[in-house]
């Protein structure tokens, strides 16, 4: 069986990097000066459009912050939710990936900083370029092509405790080598 086709998204309402299965890259810059919600429409147009015509089994979101400014949260938010409404309109499956779980994969920490990120890319992706938007998306993908391709006892254990806390879901007959492990049952009350 061939490697599944994913797609990988760090959206933003400046420059939006994706990492488009076949290797390419995209960053998507919008202007400020235009209306949010026609920037917003535009970003998942694309995203779509790159998933659609090109054939991708799943879309992975970086899912939006959650500290700083809350007008920024809130768009940042919507944006999101957007590409995800757009993405499942289209028939499309997605899967949420968090800041924290892409830079600890990137740098073995949680809390990297984006240089700290982009390093990473140059250093272990061959990434040649200077974008942090699109250094996350490559990270991003790369995270998502070990959660289904990766040998476990390849990995080091910081990478194996992120995979194994996102709910990797099959897609187009490719099952995840990573699970969530099974939720404890509650004990019946005697």
């Amino acid at each position: 069986m061939t490697a599944p086709r994913i797609n990988a998204v760090d959206p933003s309402l400046t420059g939006t990097g994706i990492q488009l299965a076949s290797g390419e890259h995209v960053l998507l810059r919008t202007s400020p000066t235009h209306p949010l919600e026609n920037r917003m429409l535009m970003i998942a147009g694309c995203v779509v459009a790159d998933a659609t015509l090109h054939p991708t089994d799943i879309v992975l979101i970086e899912a939006p912050i959650s500290h700083g400014a809350s007008n920024t949260l809130v768009q940042l938010g919507g944006l999101a939710w957007v590409i995800r409404c757009a993405l499942t309109t289209a028939g499309v499956p997605w899967l949420s990936i968090g800041n924290s779980q892409r830079t600890k994969w990137a740098t073995g920490k949680g809390n990297a900083k984006k240089v700290e990120v982009l390093t990473a890319a140059r250093e272990k992706l061959g990434y040649d370029g200077h974008d942090d938007n699109i250094a996350d998306a490559k990270w991003i993908h790369h995270l998502g092509m070990a959660a289904y391709c990766a040998t476990p006892e390849d990995l080091p254990a910081y990478r194996r405790e992120v995979l194994a806390t996102i709910p990797w879901p099959e897609i187009n007959g490719h099952r995840p080598v990573w699970t969530l492990p099974p939720k404890p049952k509650k004990a019946k009350a005697a």
